[in-house]
C-alpha cells in the first residue's frame, strides 16, 4: 500500500519522510494565500475556489521552501541518518551515523554574471527542490481528483473526523503518493548505488524471518570459505 511506502522512506532518513510533508503544506497553504489575495482566474469547475494565481505563486513559494528547508533538515543526524529498524532508538536518543556527501554542503561557483560569487550548496538542496517541483504539480490536481471523486459519490467529505476540514483521506491524500514518489526517486536519484553495511540492513530487515535464515546460513558458508574463524565472531556477537 501507499502507507507502506511512508515506512520506508523513514527508514532511509527521516528527512524524506518530512521533506515531502512540508513541501505539500507549503503549497497548500500558500496557494491558498495567494489565491485569496490575488486570484481571478478560477483554474477549474471542481475546485471554484483554486485560481491559477494561486497555483503559480504558490508553486513559486514550494520550490523556495523545499530549497531552503531540504538544507535546514540536512544539519540534523536526526533526520539523515537511516533507521533500518524502530526498536534500535526511541524518539529520545540521538542517531549517529556517518553523513552522507548527499547532505554535505560546498562551494559552488556561480557563472560570471554573478561577478565569480561562490554559494554553499549541498546536493540535497537540489532533491529537495525537485520533491517541490513534483508537489507544486502533484498537490493541486490530486486535490482535484479527490474533489471529482466526491462529487460523483455526492459527498462533501470523505469523512467528518476533524470538524471543518473532513476526514483523515482529505488530509493525507496528496501524501500518500508523495511517499511513492519519494521512494521511487530516492533510491533511483539520491541514494549511493554502492553497497554498504546500513543499506544492506535496511534491504535484510524487510525479508521474511525464512529468508534471513537462509541468508544467515550463505554468509555463514562465504564466511568461512574465506578463512575466517567463524566460531569467535559468533561468540563476540553473542556477548
Amino acid at each position: 500500500t501507499c502507507a507502506n511506502f511512508i515506512i520506508l522512506n523513514v527508514k532511509m532518513g527521516m528527512i524524506w519522510f518530512f521533506l515531502p510533508v512540508v513541501c505539500v503544506a507549503m503549497n497548500d497553504s500558500f496557494s491558498y494565500i495567494f489565491g485569496r489575495m490575488f486570484g481571478k482566474t478560477r483554474l477549474t469547475a471542481l475546485s471554484p475556489k483554486k485560481t491559477w494565481e494561486g497555483l503559480i505563486y504558490g508553486g513559486v513559494t514550494t520550490l523556495i521552501s523545499g530549497f531552503f528547508v531540504s538544507r535546514l533538515l540536512s544539519q540534523w543526524e536526526f533526520m539523515t541518518c537511516p533507521k533500518p529498524e524502530f526498536t534500535d532508538c526511541n524518539i529520545l536518543c540521538r542517531a549517529h551515523c556517518t553523513p552522507s556527501p548527499v547532505f554535505l554542503p560546498s562551494m559552488v561557483s556561480l557563472p560570471k554574471v554573478f561577478g565569480g560569487a561562490s554559494l554553499s550548496l549541498a546536493p540535497s538542496q537540489l532533491h529537495g527542490v525537485v520533491v517541490a517541483l513534483f508537489t507544486s504539480v502533484l498537490a493541486p490536481f490530486g486535490g482535484f481528483f479527490a474533489s471529482g471523486a466526491k462529487r460523483a459519490f455526492k459527498v462533501k467529505d470523505f469523512g467528518s473526523i476533524i470538524p471543518g476540514h473532513g476526514g483523515i483521506t482529505d488530509r493525507v491524500d496528496c501524501h500518500l503518493v508523495m511517499a511513492v514518489f519519494t521512494y521511487v526517486y530516492v533510491i533511483n536519484f539520491v541514494r549511493d548505488r554502492a553497497p554498504d553495511v546500513e543499506k544492506l540492513l535496511i534491504m535484510v530487515t524487510e525479508l521474511t524471518l525464512t529468508e534471513q535464515e537462509e541468508l544467515f546460513h550463505e554468509l555463514y558458508q562465504i564466511i568461512l570459505d574465506k578463512g575466517a574463524n567463524v566460531k569467535a565472531l559468533l561468540s563476540d556477537v553473542a556477548q
